[in-house]
């Protein structure tokens, strides 16, 4: 049963990694993925994302400088990041 109300948006510059999370949770959640802060937030923008994942270094910004951005669209969302830095 996919849980439409707990919908994951995913941020990362390495697509792979974001495959890898898509394919493992896309059967139990509604994944979202995007591969920068810009379409991370357009998406954000539109869907009704309860929790954010974001690498803490992303193309043209940090993780934490995204996360920013994304408490002052929707301040009830999760925020994590994982980071292999």
């Amino acid at each position: 049963m996919k849980l439409e109300q707990h919908a994951i948006l995913y941020v990362d510059d390495d697509i792979e990694n974001l495959n890898v999370f898509q394919d493992t949770f896309k059967l139990d959640y509604t994944i979202y993925i995007a591969s920068s802060a810009e379409e991370g937030i357009e998406i954000l923008k539109k869907e009704p994302v309860k929790l954010v994942i974001t690498d803490h270094r992303i193309s043209q910004t940090t993780g934490i400088d995204f996360l920013v951005r994304v408490g002052n669209i929707n301040p009830d969302v999760v925020p994590v990041v994982l980071t292999g830095y």
